[in-house]
């Protein structure tokens, strides 16, 4: 989560929606009998369904944090891997809570600004090759209208899709980036911050 005593900081928070399996077994009836002599053949159909799975692996998920240090004048990059333990196909989501690191007060002066933007990569490992996206944190604000498929609440319409089953393979990553701010504006000093919030959905 963010730290406000950690200066220029990106925190990365990682939620995960878990659908259990089910299973739900017709009743038993038969469906033809066949007599043989003295003998009678009884068919039972027996079926059952298995429900999709799908989250991040407790001990590999998206969360920390990362200290960008001075964004006005050094470029930045870092990396959150993850696993995912999904059993089928699945859909990635992101929510930034700022739209960009900010800092509070927001200036009011002409020419200064409080808000820096950042990119966010996602790359996403799974059992048919990758599935990858790239967003600004702009856009992936709940308010944006800017085109982005990571942004949202993941479900099984919303979000990256992920084409496969990503079950404990590694290599997935949700990578943060911004070159030394270039301006116009200039970036008042402060502490600057942006939360995001990471889900994880089976896909329809």
């Amino acid at each position: 989560m963010f730290t406000r005593s950690k200066i220029r900081n990106l925190a990365i928070a990682g939620t995960s929606l878990v659908i259990l399996p089910f299973g739900l077994a017709a009743p038993a009836f038969a469906q033809t009998t066949v007599y043989h002599g003295s003998s009678a053949v009884l068919s039972v159909p027996v079926t059952a369904t298995v429900g999709g799975i799908c989250g991040f692996a407790p001990n590999d998920i998206a969360e920390g944090s990362y200290d960008a240090g001075a964004i006005d004048t050094t470029a930045w990059q870092n990396d959150f891997t993850f696993t995912l333990r999904c059993t089928g196909p699945s859909r990635l989501a992101i929510v930034s809570s700022n739209g960009g690191l900010e800092t509070t007060p927001e200036p009011t002066d002409a020419g200064y600004i409080g808000l820096a933007p950042y990119d966010v990569d996602v790359h996403i490992v799974h059992n048919s090759g990758t599935a990858d996206s790239s967003c600004t944190a702009a856009a992936l604000e709940a308010s944006s209208s800017d085109a982005c498929a990571l942004r949202g609440t993941a479900s099984p319409t919303v979000g990256l899709f992920v084409p496969a089953p990503s079950y404990d393979l590694s290599g997935s990553y949700l990578r943060v980036s911004a070159p030394a701010y270039p301006g116009p504006s200039v970036l008042v000093s402060g502490a600057y911050g942006d939360t995001l919030t990471v889900t994880v959905s089976p896909a329809s």
